[in-house]
């Protein structure tokens, strides 16, 4: 267990052997380079020993390795972060996003205050586009087994916020309790034989079943760039991302055909800012 500053946090992630390196330069870069020195767990899947090494001599960052089993990490996760959760106070406030497509593009003591402010929620934030415009939710709730789970799915999703599950906030004892249900729901008649195959519909499905269970935050801490207009994202000359629509990017996403997108972003923000690929392992 690691002490946690009084207006800190922790940040959980989770990834195999193919965001590896996204992770270290990307993720963990650019956290860095913002001035978050927040610890950060990693649960690796499937690291080799001179990965699980290098990450583990950067500053800030333990690591828990588990065998690759097939299984996606956005699976796995709800099961792997309960381990890290329980070793925690319940008062910390936690976060987790994807290892391989995200950018940090600020500091996190904003986000700590709301999870300190909403202790007994999770914070989540919406998808640019829902039911009917956005296909997952019928993709992915009608090849739910039980007739009746499926309708059930397919009505609190279509007329609620789409939450992206690429993030979340919250509570170590909030987020224990999400990844808890979530995981029995993954694998119970809830959510058996969705072509879901990541954790989506599990954080849609807990969160709109009981509303009071989460808060919903400004779209930036998880900014998603799939479904965006053309043109609505714009590079400043310092490398930063922003919003033509006046919303802060304090987070941005490459979520579903967007990763490319992003790695185009990051590459023009190396070369803005050459100190953001190094600065993981300097700070």
């Amino acid at each position: 267990q690691r002490a946690t500053s009084k207006l800190g946090g922790q940040v959980v992630v989770a990834f195999n052997r193919r965001h590896y390196d996204k992770f270290r330069t990307q993720f963990l870069g650019t956290l860095r380079h913002w001035g978050n020195r927040e610890p950060v767990t990693v649960v690796g899947y499937g690291l080799y020993p001179s990965e699980q090494s290098v990450l583990a001599a950067m500053p800030g960052v333990s690591v828990r390795n588990l065998p690759e089993n097939g299984v996606m990490p956005p699976i796995r996760r709800l099961l792997d972060f309960q381990t890290v959760l329980a070793e925690m106070p319940g008062d910390t406030p936690v976060a987790y996003w994807d290892a391989g497509d995200v950018i940090f593009q600020t500091k996190l003591e904003p986000l700590w205050q709301l999870v300190r402010a909403n202790p007994d929620k999770i914070l989540a934030v919406r998808e640019p586009s829902g039911y009917p415009g956005n296909a997952a939710i019928v993709g992915w709730t009608r090849t739910i087994r039980d007739p009746k789970c499926r309708q059930r799915a397919f009505e609190l999703m279509s007329k609620n916020p789409f939450l992206n599950s690429g993030f979340a906030a919250g509570t170590a004892r909030s987020m224990l309790a999400y990844f808890r249900e979530a995981h029995r729901m993954r694998y119970g008649d809830e959510l058996l034989g969705t072509a879901d195959w990541g954790d989506q519909t599990a954080l849609n499905l807990y969160c709109h079943a009981q509303p009071s269970r989460w808060y919903e935050i400004e779209q930036g801490w998880n900014y998603c760039l799939h479904d965006r207009q053309r043109g609505e994202v714009a590079i400043r000359p310092d490398g930063k991302m922003v919003s033509r629509r006046g919303h802060a990017i304090h987070v941005a996403h490459g979520n579903a055909r967007s990763q490319r997108k992003l790695a185009l972003i990051h590459e023009q923000l190396r070369s803005t800012v050459p100190r953001v690929a190094r600065a993981a392992t300097t700070s």
